[in-house]
């Protein structure tokens, strides 16, 4: 049976995919992610195994699969020549490309040297398993007998086209693990299924009998304080149950912190800075980017929000989907607190500010716009 577990953040997804790969010795498992660096860490849990790493199970990125499992081995039956295909292309196609439609296969998903666009490697992967009448998913049940997808959320416009080929496919089963609140990625720009990208990915799942779903809702990086603000950005969502103690911490939960007070709040805490991208230097020459840290976990975070970020807390203004799971993933990066950066001296949100020990305790009254 394929299935779906729509895990929060710090609900040890990795840990949950690693651990039942180690218990099906007898299965040929594949393991897929998007980055690279989401890859490095399943490598590391799968090594850290007692045992070390299993001889049943395989990883690759999305991108490398698609390449290597899906469009070279059967690209003959579009291209007339077995090694035509080199890599991978990710400068966005030109625009023309796109009258020649895809029965010119060369001119609609290769450029001049023979790469194929990186936002077109799925439909191309479709294309030639249509050509070759479903050889490449049988290939594919040849190989493996269980697939994993992990951070199944990037998947959007042909990956889901392909996707659905390989639930449909009897000789495999699949399981996707995913956080919609976390769909900071895109693997390709096409407007394909596009209402299914993010949080929408919930509801392609709902739409498929053949997929069993299961909610992880419980955490085990965050306190109960940062999980409630998390949530609050995804209401529909189901809530989360934190299973972190603060244990004789004092400084917990989520703050605004006035920018002429971040030099006191670092030395204070000590926390990772994240920000949207190096061009905000106030984050210091430490700070990670908001869009880079999933699957990372810090004590404390100060979060330096965009302008777009700082208006839905303080307004609710609406927030694009991008932006807003880069916010949630900030947020839930954090262990025991949250500190907020803002220019204002007071606020319409519910979170008190934190001050230094030399300056007078203030706090902001609720008035409710967001949490």
């Amino acid at each position: 049976m394929n299935e779906a577990v729509v895990a929060a953040a710090g609900s040890g997804k990795t840990d949950m995919l690693v651990n039942r790969a180690r218990m099906r010795p007898e299965s040929n498992i594949l393991i897929l992610t998007y980055t690279n660096e989401n890859l490095g860490q399943i490598d590391e849990r799968l090594w850290g195994l007692p045992g070390g790493y299993p001889d049943n199970v395989t990883t690759m990125t999305l991108y490398s699969f698609l390449l290597s499992e899906c469009v070279r081995p059967l690209q003959v039956v579009k291209t007339g020549t077995p090694n035509f295909i080199r890599s991978i292309q990710t400068e966005r196609r030109p625009d023309h490309a796109r009258y020649k439609g895809v029965a010119d296969f060369h001119g609609y998903f290769l450029d001049n040297s023979r790469d194929v666009y990186s936002d077109y490697l799925s439909q191309a992967a479709a294309e030639i398993n249509k050509a070759s009448e479903g050889d490449v998913i049988r290939r594919i049940a040849l190989i493996w007998d269980e697939i994993y997808i992990d951070e199944a959320q990037d998947l959007n416009g042909y990956d889901l086209e392909l996707l659905d080929l390989l639930l449909k496919c009897p000789e495999l089963e699949l399981l996707l693990v995913c956080d919609p609140r976390q769909a900071v990625y895109t693997a390709n720009a096409q407007s394909k299924h596009k209402k299914y990208r993010g949080s929408g990915f919930v509801t392609w799942i709902d739409e498929r009998p053949y997929i069993e779903k299961s909610n992880k809702t419980s955490c085990h990086r965050s306190v109960q304080e940062i999980c409630d603000v998390a949530d609050s950005l995804y209401p529909d969502l189901p809530a989360t149950q934190s299973r972190k103690s603060p244990g004789s911490r004092t400084h917990v939960g989520v703050y605004l912190v006035h920018e002429n007070d971040i030099d006191a709040y670092r030395n204070r805490y000590l926390p990772q800075d994240l920000r949207w991208n190096r061009s905000n230097k106030k984050a210091g020459p430490k700070a990670k980017n908001m869009r880079k840290v999933k699957g990372l976990s810090f004590d404390d975070v100060l979060l330096h929000p965009t302008l777009p970020m700082s208006n839905f807390l303080e307004k609710g203004t609406k927030l694009e989907e991008t932006s807003l799971a880069a916010l949630y993933v900030a947020i839930t990066r954090a262990r025991f607190s949250v500190g907020i950066v803002t220019k204002k001296r007071s606020s319409n949100t519910a979170f008190p500010f934190w001050v230094p020990e030399d300056k007078a305790v203030q706090s902001t009254k609720s008035v409710g716009v967001l949490f």
